[in-house]
């Protein structure tokens, strides 16, 4: 009896099987993540599905918010008990409640309260023994939806998406690295090929809007210190001024992205 309770099912091999194809049929961070959550969804019957991952400043980022119905979930940060992503992100160990309602260590927390959280279910997504972030699904209306038998196979899941989280974030990283280089060689391009300090230093401005817009887009905002900090240590090689700096300084100094478009597109 036992053997057949704990031993992996045909149709479960074959459920992670499929998810496993899903998860590696892209390399599309944002679209592995959606794909990821809504797979997890469709395996738990939850109602709703979140994937959080690790930031650089090691706090939990919501990448993935979805329900039932495929739809983004607006807000995720104040849908949740954040007292269960914490616990299984440092642990890393899963968490499995009923009915966080009646749940000893939940039920007095406000968010359950307040969202009348019932079943939650939370794994940790773990790659090479590092805990790289969470997938938390939840149900608002029934209790007990989630079992042993969820937690098993979506801590399965759970390792087969965060091998695929894994390889698309790498992706997306030598993406990054190819651009930055790029971009750098067209700066050199634009700084060597002018004695016409006017004309450096539009150019140079151009490059820092450019560079602006485009990670905006990633809201990467460290990368475009470091592009503007390389960018106006090429311009002021080139024309000893001062000028230049002014694109370094106002980001770093915490100007509103929309001012800043706005003067450096006025610019020349």
């Amino acid at each position: 009896m036992s053997q057949a309770v704990t031993e992996p099912t045909a149709d479960r091999l074959a459920l992670l099987y499929r998810i496993t194809q899903t998860f590696n049929s892209s390399l599309d961070l944002n679209e592995v993540l959606n794909r990821v959550i809504d797979e997890v969804i469709a395996a738990t019957h939850a109602g709703r599905g979140f994937v959080m991952l690790l930031g650089d400043d090691g706090s939990m980022e919501f990448r993935a918010a979805r329900g039932i119905d495929h739809r983004t979930i607006d807000d995720p940060e104040f849908q949740i008990s954040r007292s269960v992503v914490q616990r299984v992100a440092q642990e890393g160990r899963p968490l499995l409640t009923s009915n966080a309602q009646n749940d000893a260590w939940l039920g007095g927390r406000a968010s359950v309260m307040a969202l009348g959280l019932r079943s939650i279910l939370c794994v940790p997504l773990q790659h090479k023994g590092a805990t790289r972030g969470v997938i938390y699904v939840d149900n608002t209306v029934q209790e007990g939806i989630f079992t042993e038998r969820d937690l098993d196979l979506l801590a399965a899941i759970a390792s087969s998406a965060a091998v695929a989280i894994e390889n698309a974030r790498l992706f997306r990283e030598v993406q990054d690295n190819v651009r930055n280089l790029r971009l750098l060689n067209e700066i050199s391009t634009d700084l060597t090929s002018t004695l016409d300090l006017e004309r450096v230093l539009r150019a140079s401005l151009q490059r820092a809007q450019d560079a602006f817009k485009l990670l905006l887009q990633n809201t990467q905002r460290w990368r475009l210190i470091q592009y503007a900090n390389v960018l106006i240590s090429h311009a002021e090689a080139q024309t000893n001024s001062r000028t230049a700096s002014q694109v370094a300084n106002c980001i770093n100094s915490g100007e509103q992205r929309d001012e800043f478009l706005l003067r450096v597109g006025t610019i020349g």
